[in-house]
């Protein structure tokens, strides 16, 4: 919003307030991951570190990748990079204890991380190796029958743990289609952005001799 109403005082609330998450980081110098709260809100329901779009790295690279964008300033890249190397390596999609990566969605699952993983494939031209990783998890979890597509997500603590099938963007079916739409394109060549973006997509740009044929 600085940036799109000329407000440098925007800008420079929003680079205090990144510095604040990384002045909170526990995983450096190779990786970044910021305790979801302190003190920890709730801890008998939520775990002090989240891996997802809305309370962990795959969210802060998003922030990291808009502020380079705007400031560009190879330091956000750099963080960016460290948030993708604690998002591969923390064990996620796979369920490894219980509570940990219960969810499919764009929020807080599987979703989320996908769409960082096609930004990076399109901005830094790496390798989909993780993201085939993320949508061969989507497809095993999914439930096809005759009424449809539809993912449930998971909490360990209820008899049954499998919960009702949502159809919203942040944990249900409409964010998990689009980020797999937009996998589906990237992977078959063409356009790779968004069909509908929303204010915070912005727009990846191909590196250097990569070209996508339109729809």
């Amino acid at each position: 919003m600085g940036a799109a109403a000329g407000r440098d005082d925007l800008i420079e609330l929003a680079l205090a307030g990144a510095a604040d998450v990384v002045s909170r980081d526990e995983a450096g110098p190779a990786g970044f991951l910021v305790p979801h709260s302190d003190p920890q809100h709730r801890p008998e329901l939520i775990e002090r570190y989240s891996y997802g779009w809305c309370n962990g790295p795959a969210g802060d690279a998003q922030v990291f990748r808009l502020l380079g964008a705007l400031t560009e300033d190879a330091a956000w890249t750099a963080l960016a990079n460290r948030c993708w190397q604690t998002v591969t390596h923390c064990g996620l999609p796979h369920r490894v204890r219980p509570g940990f990566w219960d969810n499919n969605g764009r929020c807080c699952g599987t979703a989320g991380v996908l769409a960082l993983a096609c930004d990076r494939h399109i901005e830094q031209a790496q390798s989909l190796d993780f993201a085939n990783v993320l949508v061969d998890d989507l497809i095993t979890r999914a439930t096809v029958d005759a009424d449809g597509v539809r993912w449930s997500n998971h909490e360990h603590r209820v008899t049954p743990s499998t919960l009702e099938p949502r159809v919203g963007w942040a944990m249900g079916n409409a964010g998990i289609v689009r980020e797999l739409l937009r996998f589906a394109r990237t992977t078959g060549g063409a356009d790779s952005a968004y069909a509908v973006p929303w204010p915070d997509d912005h727009p990846p740009a191909a590196p250097r001799g990569v070209s996508f044929q339109q729809d």
